[in-house]
C-alpha cells in the first residue's frame, strides 16, 4: 500500500522519513518526488511511502 504525503520539508532525507513512518508499519520504500529546475533537480515536497504487506 502506498501513501502520498505532501508538504514535506525539502531537506528531509529518505532514512529519516523511513524511521518516522516505521511506527505505522514496515516500510518497503520511500520515494521523494523531484522536479527538474534550471539549476538542477529539487524536491517538490511530496513523498510516496510504500508499506510491506503483512
Amino acid at each position: 500500500m502506498t501513501f502520498k504525503v505532501s508538504n514535506v520539508h525539502p531537506k528531509a532525507e529518505v532514512l529519516e522519513l523511513k524511521e518516522h513512518f516505521e511506527s505505522y508499519g514496515s516500510v518497503y520504500r520511500v520515494q521523494i518526488e523531484t522536479k527538474d529546475f534550471e539549476s538542477g533537480e529539487r524536491p517538490t515536497g511530496v513523498v510516496y511511502i510504500t508499506f510491506k504487506f503483512v
